[in-house]
């Protein structure tokens, strides 16, 4: 909790891994690509943390689709214009398949340390890597939430 004293707000209260606020977006238009490089999928979702110690789980969860044999859809999360994780080519979830088509979900949790008291958005960001047919996000208008929660730092 944030302590007003003196007109002016303070930190005590609050302990390291406290949730400070919760953002979620849902996104239900399908979007397709066949790019061998990341686009934007436009589900996104922003938040401005209260500190710039702060750290914000990003939790992203929808239903996708590749279209061609032996193609992979991955998917990913942006900061920004910045690529998440360790392995950025890679990103975060795909899906493959040696059928025509498959349909299966993505989810993926991250903990970022923006270190930024100015707006930041999480945006999910697919590509098509083998660039034959093509990859969908939000498949037959089906929801993907974008969920953020600031965590005290």
């Amino acid at each position: 909790l944030t302590k007003i004293n003196n007109n002016t707000l303070s930190s005590a209260g609050i302990a390291t891994g406290d949730v400070l606020q919760v953002v979620s977006t849902i996104r239900a238009t399908e979007i397709a690509t066949s790019s061998q490089s990341y686009v934007t999928t436009n589900c996104t979702a922003s938040i401005t943390p209260s500190a710039s110690s702060s750290k914000v789980l990003v939790m992203i969860t929808g239903s996708g689709r590749e279209d061609a044999a032996g193609n992979t859809a991955k998917y990913t999360i942006f900061r920004d214009s910045t690529a998440l994780g360790s392995n950025t080519a890679n990103g975060f979830s795909e899906q493959s398949s040696d059928a025509d088509l498959i349909k299966a979900p993505y989810s993926m949790i991250f903990l970022d340390s923006p270190s930024s008291t100015s707006a930041v958005a999480y945006t999910l960001f697919m590509k098509n890597q083998n660039g034959s047919g093509s990859c969908k996000a939000c498949h037959n208008n089906t929801n993907t939430t974008v969920t953020l929660m600031e965590i005290a730092g």
